[in-house]
């Protein structure tokens, strides 16, 4: 992954390769037979073309440190230096794996596990997809995550923190009233503002960039 400012232009230029046994599945536009059969809608796209559509939700015209930019997001399907993406079927797990030094922009993330569907009988539509990888796709950018969560993660990285990273989004409460409630980074909708100006912070100082706390 690379991001490269010229004045008032961002480029992501991501790299990606996709395998797993979801690879090839086809999502339903809505996501439920009882609105498939109410609106005659069977539209249907791969999983992975999804997950594509998903990074570049990033692209945009925002506000970064009081200017206008545009951002805009690049990606080749391709198995070198890419992000090795794993489509996987039912689960809800959805996550990157950071190198044992952390994140920087020496080391960005290269694996990431993304699941077509929450189970056999609780599907995901392409809005769910996209916004799953639009999410991921910024923990890769440098981002953390902008909602309270507490999974393990922290006391396991506070055991080999030698290893690991010990990052404080991993045992925190929710974001800051700042942060808009539809924000990708709380596994919302929408690349925000906010995002943005981090994103462009973790590239910029080379340092992950965590969601603070509530005080």
């Amino acid at each position: 992954v690379q991001v490269i400012r010229k004045e008032n232009n961002i480029f992501i230029r991501a790299k990606v390769n996709f395998t797993g046994e979801a690879l090839g599945t086809l999502i339903y536009e809505e996501s439920t037979e009882l609105y498939r059969k109410r609106n005659n809608n069977y539209n249907k796209m791969l999983f992975e073309d999804l997950v594509i559509k998903g990074f570049e939700k990033w692209t945009g015209e925002y506000n970064l440190e009081s200017q206008k930019v545009s951002v805009k997001v690049l990606v080749e399907r391709t198995k070198k230096n890419a992000i090795n993406i794993e489509l996987k079927k039912y689960g809800d797990r959805n996550g990157v794996r950071y190198k044992p030094l952390g994140w920087s922009v020496e080391y960005i993330p290269t694996k990431m596990v993304l699941y077509a569907h929450y189970s056999e009988t609780l599907s995901r539509d392409w809005k769910q997809v996209m916004n799953d990888a639009a999410h991921e796709f910024g923990h890769v950018l440098g981002l953390g995550d902008a909602y309270g969560k507490d999974d393990g993660s922290f006391l396991q990285t506070r055991i080999i923190g030698l290893i690991l990273p010990e990052y404080r989004d991993l045992n925190r409460k929710d974001a800051p009233s700042e942060v808009p409630e539809n924000d990708i980074m709380r596994a919302q909708t929408t690349v925000t503002d906010y995002d943005i100006n981090l994103m462009w912070r973790a590239w910029r100082d080379n340092e992950y960039q965590a969601f603070p706390e509530i005080s």
